[in-house]
């Protein structure tokens, strides 16, 4: 059973007060429980767990918005706690019979409980000087990992800045991860593919002309983070992409017209950060 809660209460014209809860169960996959072993490494091993519970998401998560005239800005409070996370640990094996005595074993097992207390401050202003616009958030996490010998908690800040110019024909927009978000799965930090851009756009008729540099003036490219604290084995993975580094995509697109247009109000190129009516922010 899974249960997703929405309430939204407008406390006056510009300020509302929203409340949701999520109840999210989710099963183990099939090689977390398969007794098959594979081979990581000359030391290593992995090993899923038929007796795996399943794993329960429960958030719960309060925001406040105002909104007047060309600003808006929203600042909310979460709690997360998943009951039964499924973790990776591992052990020495010492069994001079095995035949892989003297290697390490990660075995997939159900921990107690993880815990993140999340605070994010998002805010946006439409038509600035009358042709722009500009929306970013700034963030907080707080993380508490309960492995079976220690509690390994992590906390961090994480930022984003977006905008956008129009004039006429011709938009103008770009997007900045300042520092990224970390969302945690079981014992595991994982970034977002950092994917920074900026763009440029020509609108003839229904012809829709573009340029776009993406993640410029820096050689990493695409980078993404994987971090996984253990007891014994903790792990931190840095991907770069090198070959998405300083590149640049044309585009053109012809949009067909079918029955009548709409006054349609202006949105990012993406859809994101504005216009978003009854805000869920899932």
């Amino acid at each position: 059973m899974k249960v997703n809660i929405n309430a939204n209460y407008a406390l006056s014209t510009n300020w509302s007060l929203n409340y949701l809860l999520m109840l999210n169960p989710s099963m183990p996959g099939i090689s977390q429980q398969t007794d098959l072993i594979q081979v990581i490494d000359d030391i290593s091993i992995r090993q899923g767990n038929p007796n795996l519970k399943s794993s329960t998401y429960l958030r719960n998560r309060v925001y406040l918005r105002f909104a007047k005239g060309k600003f808006s800005s929203t600042l909310w409070a979460s709690h997360s706690r998943t009951f039964n996370p499924i973790y990776y640990t591992y052990s020495y094996i010492d069994d001079a019979s095995s035949p892989y005595f003297n290697m390490f074993l990660n075995k997939a097992i159900n921990g107690q409980a993880t815990n993140q207390l999340n605070l994010e401050l998002e805010m946006s202003v439409k038509e600035l000087f009358g042709f722009g616009t500009l929306w970013g958030n700034v963030g907080w996490d707080n993380c508490r990992v309960q492995m079976p010998a220690q509690i390994h908690i992590r906390k961090r800040f994480y930022a984003s800045l977006s905008a956008a110019m129009y004039f006429g024909n011709w938009v103008i927009s770009g997007n900045s991860e300042i520092m990224p978000k970390f969302e945690l799965v079981g014992n595991t930090y994982q970034s977002k593919e950092r994917w920074n851009n900026l763009k440029v756009q020509y609108h003839c008729k229904n012809w829709y002309f573009s340029i776009t540099g993406v993640n410029l003036f820096t050689h990493q490219g695409a980078k993404y983070e994987r971090i996984t604290v253990s007891d014994v084995h903790p792990e931190e993975y840095i991907q770069s992409v090198r070959n998405n580094a300083n590149m640049v995509i044309l585009g053109a697109t012809y949009r067909f017209n079918f029955g009548k247009n709409k006054e349609k109000s202006k949105r990012t190129l993406n859809n994101g950060g504005l216009e978003k009516g009854v805000d869920i922010f899932y």
